[in-house]
């Protein structure tokens, strides 16, 4: 498992932190990164004595999944999956059917996302849950008893505080998931650390005590915009639209923006992330008001692939009095081309879309 930076998820990995139910385990359900399918499918076969099944993964689950097989030895099952991302497995914990199953486990350690619904007993139904059919069975929901399924957070009776569906989260986050830590081996950190991604579990919140509910929310411009701002005008509008976002942002940052139709830079606000009240690392920051990084649809979202810290200027012995942080748009947004670094890289291909630098 430590060879292939596997994770274990699903009743094992459920187990392992609650407590085993009364009815026994029969199956064990395993992530590995890209890459890592042939060496864990071989150990499987060869030493586990496991035969091959079927290789076709469940329909609600083929777009964060690369590859897929099923082992079985007698009444034992073993399900592989390989996620489409090389660097990590995280994009398939976060489009989990329930909130429940977003828990893994290593060798190390084992983490939930959601322990305060999860130690209740409680499964808030995700966004693939919601797309199964009524006879379907995916994680713990259809053939698990041991979660009370929820599709609202109504069921609280108050605000949904960091439990809410509608919000934002990252795993930077660590106040807001449960961490177990019992070997250095195996470290449950490694994955979490690694992921670099941003997801939610629903478009809008249906608990009419949230302050993000539906309702509200529905009223506020569309983050990121369905129109990038491109210049001076854009960007006077687009700051209204942050002074008028309901409900009023707390704490707001500034950076500096250039973009792609302007020839000088602009002092813009920043915004925290929806829910989020106090700065803890950049990737709270609002920052798709300005340069669009949500390239995997409405839910989830990979933004460290679209940044770059200095610690110092290239070719320069003078020392930066700060790290700057420069934020990017996605390609796979098609952003349009950036005159102002045009202008200043004639001679090379610049970045397209709008650049954000924070210090």
């Amino acid at each position: 498992l430590g060879a292939t930076r596997g994770v274990i998820v699903g009743s094992c990995a459920l187990n392992m932190l609650l407590g085993t139910p009364c009815f026994p385990t029969n199956d064990l359900n395993i992530i590995v990164p890209l890459g890592g399918f042939r060496d864990m499918s071989q150990f499987i076969v060869d030493h586990l004595m496991f035969t091959s099944g079927s290789s076709i993964s469940h329909r609600v689950m083929n777009t964060p999944i690369h590859k897929f097989k099923q082992y079985s030895y007698q009444d034992v099952h073993i399900t592989l999956t390989e996620s489409s991302d090389e660097a990590n497995v995280m994009r398939i914990i976060v489009n989990s059917p329930t909130t429940a199953d977003m828990t893994m486990m290593t060798s190390g350690g084992a983490v939930t996302l959601y322990p305060e619904l999860t130690f209740e007993g409680v499964a808030f139904v995700t966004h693939i849950g919601q797309n199964l059919r009524g006879d379907e069975k995916l994680g713990s929901i259809g053939g698990c008893h041991r979660f009370e399924l929820q599709r609202s957070t109504e069921f609280l009776a108050r605000p949904c505080r960091s439990t809410c569906p509608a919000l934002w989260r990252n795993t930077t986050n660590r106040l807001e998931y449960f961490v177990i830590q019992w070997s250095l081996q195996g470290n449950i950190n490694t994955p979490l650390n690694n992921g670099g991604v941003e997801w939610r579990l629903a478009k809008y919140c249906q608990n009419s005590r949230c302050p993000f509910r539906g309702e509200i929310m529905c009223h506020n411009e569309p983050i990121p915009p369905i129109h990038m701002p491109s210049c001076s005008f854009d960007v006077d509008s687009q700051m209204i639209n942050i002074s008028d976002h309901a409900p009023r942002y707390l704490n707001v940052y500034k950076g500096l923006l250039f973009p792609t139709n302007a020839l000088r830079p602009i002092i813009v606000d920043i915004p925290l992330l929806e829910g989020v009240p106090i700065l803890r690392s950049l990737s709270d920051l609002n920052v798709n008001y300005w340069v669009n990084q949500r390239d995997c649809g409405p839910y989830n979202a990979c933004r460290e692939h679209y940044r770059l810290v200095l610690h110092n200027l290239p070719n320069s012995v003078t020392p930066l009095d700060h790290d700057y942080t420069i934020f990017f748009e996605s390609p796979r947004t098609f952003p349009k081309p950036n005159n102002l670094a045009r202008m200043i890289n004639k001679h090379r291909n610049g970045r397209d879309g709008n650049i954000l630098f924070v210090k």
